[in-house]
């Protein structure tokens, strides 16, 4: 089982949960107030829609039958007919109350009353409709038997009426009274689930601060302690995969930093002795010069003393030349003058120029460049300036009846693109040289590298940077004791 702490957890991870917890608070909450809030608009509709309809039709009805009553009995003493022909009118109206009081009171402890208002209403109407034809005959009967038992229905009904009203405001006060429990019980669970999430807001916050913002001041010491030129901070904390990532980097800035300061003292010493030796060299030879005599015997030894001085100077130029570029890199000050021209041509006049080293260490130098090799966008001088560069190196670490190969070839990853802008021409100085370890390929393009007591490591640095600007790449395979090989591409556009 894959046991997660807190300290795995991404900031991303840790402000999701953070806030996950507390939505999940809030959206319980909210659902608990929408049930609550909805018992709360059923009872109230409920009230409105049911109960007191009912309330309002009972006392309709009531009045109703109470004025039918009047009616029925006026018909009775005086005979009139209208008032006989009122009477039906109300039957009608009261039927219709019953048939809408029926409806509302549908599965309520009332309906039991309705029915029985219906069916007494309906004895009290037969009875007057018996009386009536008794009445309308001319013909004797037991009027008084007839009035108390109409009284008496008409008494009943009145009194059902007045059950359904109050047992309809008993059934309104218990819904009031769950509604107002309701609302307090919800005002309880709100307050509680509210102060819930601002302790867990509190916490999470609390959380987050210690496992972030306390790395972030460490991080924060350690770079002032870098800042003072003390590389040797080293920053291991239990923090989230970004922070620790960034310490890590941190730690790597650090070492790289120390680094650099070894190496600038390092190319200071380099810069030293390469200025020294030639200085020395020239001084000297300046002297032999000053103290030579004037005779024809001697003339080639000095020829020979001023070809080592200009040797020398041109040592001496190609070095500071070299610091310069490095600082105007830097600077960016760094101007390119792109034309189309020949990388063959370039190649030429860069093998044309090592030449005579070679032929002193009896090298030999193989140039093999394809015939479909196109014209590319370049700078001239940049460009040669990059195959002196590994041209120099190619040289200097091939032995003696060596061998170099300097070949130019077009390179089109796919093969079916009309578009000539994937094409490359590339360009390999290969030598049967001592190789270059793996564990140094990765820096050999670094700033002020090198891996044996000779150069100041800018060369191959400002060439990756001349590539870089052309939008290519360079890059080296070595094996070694076997020798190395040097790439770099031009992209080809039409």
């Amino acid at each position: 089982m894959i046991k997660l702490s807190i300290k795995d957890l991404s900031i991303f991870e840790r402000f999701s949960i953070g806030y996950l917890i507390i939505l999940m608070v809030v959206i319980t909450l909210g659902i608990y107030s929408t049930v609550k809030l909805g018992q709360l608009g059923h009872i109230t509709r409920s009230i409105n829609a049911v109960d007191n309809k009912l309330i309002e039709i009972s006392n309709k009805l009531r009045d109703a039958i109470l004025s039918q009553r009047e009616f029925e009995k006026k018909y009775f003493i005086l005979g009139d007919r209208d008032f006989y022909n009122q009477f039906k009118k109300i039957e009608a109206y009261v039927n219709e109350c019953l048939a809408q009081i029926t409806i509302y009171a549908a599965g309520t402890k009332e309906l039991q009353d309705i029915e029985e208002i219906s069916r007494t209403f309906k004895a009290y109407l037969s009875l007057v409709d018996a009386e009536a034809v008794w009445f309308q005959a001319g013909c004797k009967y037991p009027k008084t038997g007839y009035e108390q038992e109409k009284a008496a229905l008409v008494n009943r009904i009145s009194n059902h009426i007045g059950q359904v009203i109050r047992k309809t405001k008993k059934a309104i006060n218990r819904k009031i009274s769950v509604s107002e429990k309701i609302g307090v019980n919800a005002s309880k669970v709100v307050a509680a689930a509210t102060g819930l999430a601002l302790v867990l807001s509190v916490l999470i916050a609390f959380i987050n601060a210690q496992t972030i913002s306390y790395p972030i001041l460490l991080l924060i010491n350690g770079i002032k302690e870098v800042a003072e030129g003390k590389f040797e901070k080293r920053i291991e904390i239990p923090s989230p995969p970004e922070i620790k990532k960034l310490a890590e980097e941190f730690n790597y800035m650090s070492l790289r930093l120390k680094q650099l300061d070894e190496i600038k003292s390092d190319i200071i010493s380099h810069v030293s002795h390469e200025l020294r030796t030639p200085l020395a060299i020239i001084k000297e030879s300046v002297s032999l010069l000053a103290s030579a005599d004037k005779s024809s015997s001697s003339l080639e030894r000095q020829y020979r003393l001023l070809d080592i001085i200009a040797e020398e100077c041109e040592r001496l130029i190609a070095t500071v030349k070299r610091i310069l570029d490095l600082s105007k890199m830097e600077a960016g000050k760094v101007c390119y003058q792109f034309v189309r021209a020949s990388i063959g041509v370039l190649i030429g006049r860069s093998v044309s120029m090592i030449t005579p080293a070679c032929s002193k260490k009896n090298i030999d130098i193989d140039v093999q460049i394809d015939s479909d090799v196109p014209a590319v966008s370049i700078d001239i001088d940049k460009i040669y300036q990059v195959l002196n560069v590994l041209l120099e190196n190619a040289v200097k670490f091939t032995p003696k009846n060596g061998h170099i190969v300097v070949r130019a070839f077009v390179h089109n990853p796919d093969q079916s693109a009309s578009d000539n802008m994937t094409k490359h021409v590339v360009v390999s100085v290969s030598d049967d040289g001592c190789g270059i370890q793996q564990k140094h390929i990765k820096e050999i393009f670094y700033k002020f590298k090198t891996f044996d007591s000779r150069g100041t490591g800018l060369g191959l640095y400002i060439a990756k940077s001349i590539i870089n600007v052309h939008g290519g790449r360079i890059w080296v395979e070595s094996t070694e004791e076997k020798g190395s090989t040097f790439y770099f591409t031009i992209p080809v556009y039409v």
